[in-house]
Order: C-alpha cells, then sequence, then structure tokens
C-alpha cells in the first residue's frame, strides 16, 4: 500500500483493491480467479465513467451516489499578479454523495445524535441517557438514574405539574 501527501493516511489502489476483494471472495461460494476479479472491477468502474460521461447519477443504494456537476465561469485574482484577473472556465467535476450508514460507520457520534434525537421525541429518559453515555455506563448507574428520576417525577406531582 502507498501513503497519501498525509503519512498516516493510507491509499488503496486498484491492484490493492482487487487484492482485499479476492481475499473476501476466495474463501466464499463465489468461484473466481484474481485475473476475472481484476476484470469485473476494471468493467465496472469503466461502466461507471461511462455512465457519469453522459449524464447518468449512478447510485448505489446504502453505499453512495455520483453524479456530475458543472462549475460556473468565474473571475479570480492571479496569485502572482494580484491586480490581473483570471477566468476561471466552467467545469464538471464529480460530487459524490455517502450513505448515512457509511457515515455512521466512519462517525458513531452521528449514531448517539440520531439516538438522542429519537429519544426526545418520544421523551424517554432512559433511552437519552444510553444515547449520551452509552449502554455500559447506563447499566452500571442505573439505580442511581431510576432514584433521580423518581425524585424529580415526585417533586413534579408535589407542585401540582405535571
Amino acid at each position: 500500500m502507498s501513503t497519501s501527501k498525509n503519512k498516516n493516511q493510507l491509499q488503496w489502489g486498484k491492484s490493492q483493491l482487487v487484492d482485499k476483494v479476492f481475499e473476501e471472495v476466495k474463501n466464499g461460494e463465489v468461484k473466481i480467479t484474481k485475473s476475472q476479479l481484476n476484470k469485473v472491477i476494471e468493467i465496472l468502474l469503466q461502466t461507471i465513467k461511462s455512465g457519469l460521461e453522459s449524464g447518468v447519477k449512478v447510485a448505489l443504494k446504502d453505499h453512495f451516489s455520483l453524479v456530475v456537476t458543472t462549475t460556473k465561469e468565474t473571475l479570480k485574482n492571479n496569485p502572482r499578479d494580484r491586480q490581473q484577473k483570471l477566468i476561471i472556465p466552467a467545469q464538471k467535476r464529480v460530487r459524490i454523495k455517502v450513505s448515512k450508514n457509511w457515515k455512521i460507520s466512519l462517525n458513531p457520534l452521528m449514531k448517539a445524535t440520531d439516538d438522542l434525537k429519537e429519544a426526545k421525541k418520544i421523551n424517554d429518559l432512559e433511552m437519552v441517557y444510553k444515547a449520551i453515555c452509552g449502554q455500559e455506563i447506563y447499566q452500571a448507574n442505573k439505580k442511581r438514574i431510576d432514584s433521580v428520576y423518581n425524585e424529580r417525577l415526585s417533586s413534579l406531582r408535589v407542585g401540582g405539574k405535571k
């Protein structure tokens, strides 16, 4: 595996991707050689590329979607001579939008945030605490949490509020 400009960031090229996929499928039900797999990946990438070139949005549900957008022509300052303006022509760019599942797998805190929003909607204090602190901490402090919750609930009832 080669490294990119960021020394801590690993990068996979096509051959590393083929190797990884081959490792996953070689012990499974699919019987395929590495050269066949390489050809399949090449065909897949070429098909995606030709679809994008023809203006089709490529969407792999539960994974990601790719779409070609066109940027506007812009006027920018020349970095060598600030007095001079440069015209940057309109360009086509590929935009990727990853699925929520991918975002959550990369950012586990997003799952907790979603759980917290859901708990607030249904007014479930137990679920709120689990979302904030995690299941293990909740189980370790369950008695204390319940007593505080019950005290607050009883104080609301005594005060005449519900």
